[in-house]
């Protein structure tokens, strides 16, 4: 509708379908809250996911660094979790995806 108010001629290019949607499925959480206590919030969301045997989890952080820590971190506690990012080569980072398309692939503790 825009480019019918500025341009007179145009072409309108698609990528993918036109009907796409969002997967209702898939639930979002956005937890707003200081450093200290990010950790534990993190912790007892896992712990509640994790009584659903299907769910699973992608969390972003800001940093590689951050997300090697909460990795290195939540695994210690007996959460299975994997960290793809930049640093990580195309080998390690193709295996983390297909471990995490396979229907075992979920936080555990």
């Amino acid at each position: 509708k825009l480019a019918e108010d500025f341009i007179k001629s145009y072409v309108q290019v698609n990528i993918g379908a036109l009907e796409l949607t969002a997967n209702k499925n898939i639930l979002q959480i956005v937890d707003v809250c200081s450093d200290y206590e990010k950790e534990e919030k993190l912790e007892k969301l896992l712990a509640e996911i994790a009584k659903e045997k299907e769910n699973k989890t992608i969390i972003f952080v800001e940093t590689k660094r951050k997300a090697d820590d909460i990795t290195y971190g939540m695994n210690r506690k007996g959460y299975y979790m994997m960290a793809i990012h930049g640093d990580k080569d195309q080998r390690q980072r193709e295996r983390t995806l297909n471990q995490f398309k396979e229907p075992q692939a979920r936080a555990r503790n």
